[in-house]
């Protein structure tokens, strides 16, 4: 019975050491993975800021490029002051005209659909110009 007990020690012993060293081992390859994830992790971060930084850079140089073509373009295309003011001119004599002759039809006794259709412009057209000039 002395010998059973003395081998079963052993045994026990034997198999604790065993799943010790696993275990300890177990501990080392869990250490070892969290560290690589921690670093994998710090790289990702790493290059998704220096992604986020050279999109920001990307954008700036499109930003411009597009404010450059567009202030050209303006440049390119605007008019003088003078003629802007002739155009004005032009469109506010043009208003005039036509409401002296909405005036002049409506002393023939002429209806707003009759009035419309010989200037050629639209009802709410014709209304409007009545009560801009109405006072002038």
């Amino acid at each position: 019975m002395f010998y059973i007990l003395i081998i079963s020690g052993i045994f026990f012993i034997a198999f604790g050491t065993i799943l010790e060293k696993k275990h300890g081992k177990l501990k080392k390859d869990l250490f070892i993975d969290e560290i690589y994830n921690e670093k994998n992790r710090d790289n990702k971060i790493y290059n998704d800021k220096r992604e986020v930084e050279l999109l920001e850079k990307r954008l700036e140089m499109l930003e411009e490029m597009l404010f450059t073509k567009v202030l050209n373009e303006e440049i390119n295309n605007s008019t003088t002051i003078e003629e802007d003011i002739q155009e004005e001119m032009s469109v506010e004599e043009d208003s005039m005209e036509k409401y002296r002759l909405i005036v002049k039809y409506e002393k023939q006794k002429k209806s707003l659909d009759e009035i419309s259709k010989l200037l050629g412009i639209n009802k709410g057209e014709v209304l409007l110009l009545k009560n801009l000039y109405k006072n002038s």
